[in-house]
């Protein structure tokens, strides 16, 4: 992960956009690459987006000599 000082601005728009094409591919269940079970729900996933947000997934996803346990 880059440091927090080399951040550049983000285009606002451009985030929207893509935050609103996530949640369609989401709602839609479209390209979905793991299943989370709890308890009886199923909940169909992005690894990417899980990985992304959550350095417990990063951990479980990725390949060991990424920083993963895979």
């Amino acid at each position: 992960m880059s440091d927090l000082s080399e951040r550049r601005p983000v285009n606002t728009d451009y985030a929207v956009s893509l935050l609103e094409q996530l949640k369609f591919f989401y709602e839609q269940k479209l390209l979905t690459d793991v299943v989370l079970l709890v308890e009886d729900t199923e909940f169909p996933c992005h690894k990417m987006v899980l990985a992304t947000c959550s350095s417990y997934f990063r951990q479980q996803l990725l390949p060991s000599g990424f920083g993963g346990g895979v």
